[in-house]
Parts: C-alpha cells; structure tokens; sequence
C-alpha cells in the first residue's frame, strides 16, 4: 500500500525509478503468483524506468551523464515546459476520471477500476452433478 501512495515520487528521481521499477515489478508478480491477477501489461509498462542508454555503460551507474548539469529542477521549471504541463493534465485527467467511474462502481471500457474484484461474493454456489448409469439402469460410481 505504501508503494502504490509512493509510487508517483519515486518516478520522479533516478535512483526512485529503479526502487518502481523492482518494487512494482514485484508486487505485480507476487499478486500474479499468489491471487492470480497477472496484469502483464502493467508489468510490461516498467520498462519504461529504465535508463537504457546508461544501463549498458557501466562508468556511468554512480554519477550523473554531464557532472556540471545539475538534474535538480523546482516544479515551476518542470510546469513552464508546455509538454510536461500536457502530460501533466491528461494523467491527471485520465486518473480523476478512473476514479470517478470506480467510486460510482460504472463499469466500461476504459476506465473501469477492477469491476471482476470488487464485487461481493455470495456464501452460496450452483453445482452441476452429472450421474453415469449402464445398461442394467445402475449407478457407475466414477471419480473425475
């Protein structure tokens, strides 16, 4: 749970991507394993958090691409770039909208918020018995 509030934070640093990107990876894993909700599209998705480019050049693991550019930049540079601000309101959009359909419980395509897992299961369940009996009209007793 802590990850999942984190998670827009540390996407925003270097060292933050790579703690997204295995956490996430996990996390992701684990339900796949454990509830059998894989979600392999989100699980693709993490590849983006890597820096490829830097990945296969070791001198550059430990510091910075240029080491007189500073990679620190205040939110105000970040929202003066017209880019990041689009970027910015369509997530923003996109997630307020998701969380409009799923509060209301309206379940379509696209913004749907987990319909198959959020419902209540009922306590009782239809069962299908299927009886095998030979020529003589006796019950087979058969184990599936």
């Amino acid at each position: 749970m802590l990850f999942e509030l984190y998670f827009p934070f540390l996407v925003l640093s270097g060292w933050g991507r790579v703690v997204a990107f295995v956490c996430g990876l996990s996390m992701h894993k684990f339900i796949g394993y454990f509830m059998y909700i894989e979600f392999k599209d989100l699980q693709y998705t993490y590849a983006v958090f890597m820096a490829w480019d830097r990945l296969f050049k070791p001198s550059t693991w430990f510091n910075s691409p240029n080491e007189n550019e500073s990679y620190k930049t205040s939110l105000s540079q970040l929202f003066s770039n017209r880019s990041y601000k689009l970027v910015f309101l369509t997530g923003t959009g996109l997630l307020s909208i998701n969380f409009y359909f799923g509060l209301n419980r309206i379940h379509s395509w696209p913004f749907s918020s987990y319909p198959t897992y959020s419902s209540i299961v009922l306590a009782e369940r239809d069962y299908i018995y299927f009886e095998a009996y030979d020529k003589q009209k006796k019950l087979l007793r058969c184990m599936i």
